[in-house]
């Protein structure tokens, strides 16, 4: 099967990738191309290097994520480029919506916030609305030339904040049950 995952940012909440990605793997469902978006292009980059997933997740829930942040500049720009490189390399020259490929998007969206009360809630709200506004489109698009090769899946995880990475099995649990709902008809593909 010809399959082009799309992966959405969100910080922690975009580990519910990794759950994405395991269940199509157990079910014999491999990406041929990939694109992500912050975290999105983070977990498709381990994934594209061929990383076993579940010793991935096994490290990354022994570790402190919030200290992990302060890595310092010269690892962390090594770290950044082989992932770029890897995922350049996966989808070099067609964007993953011209692909001839069952496209899964991945929406990790956090839900609209409280009301803003302050100048810099009203800042955060208008980015917050234009993000939206532009997502949509993109979501439009892809559906209108893609037709039924278009999937979108929303892991529920309304719950977890952009820096709440202890959430770590919450979120790929999400991403499990998200993808588990499509896996039939993507093998029907």
């Amino acid at each position: 099967m010809d399959l082009a995952s799309a992966l959405g940012g969100g910080g922690a909440r975009g580990l519910a990738h990794f759950g994405v990605l395991q269940v199509l793997w157990e079910a014999g469902i491999f990406p041929k191309a990939l694109a992500g978006t912050s975290m999105g292009a983070i977990v498709g980059g381990v994934y594209s290097v061929g990383q076993d997933l579940n010793c991935v997740l096994r490290v990354l829930s022994s570790l402190d994520l919030r200290k992990a942040r302060g890595l310092l500049p010269s690892t962390r720009s090594v770290a950044e480029e082989a992932i770029v490189e890897s995922l350049i390399g996966r989808v070099r020259r067609r964007p993953w919506w011209e692909v001839n490929s069952a496209v899964l998007a991945v929406d990790v969206s956090a839900p609209r916030g409280p009301e803003p009360h302050s100048f810099v809630d009203v800042a955060l709200r208008a980015y917050d609305i234009a993000a939206r506004a532009l997502q949509e489109h993109q979501i439009r698009r892809a559906r209108e030339r893609l037709g039924e090769n278009f999937l979108l899946i929303k892991p529920e995880v309304g719950h977890t904040g952009l820096l709440d990475f202890a959430l770590l099995p919450e979120a790929v649990e999400a991403g499990r049950a998200a993808a588990q709902t499509v896996i039939s008809e993507l093998k029907n593909r």
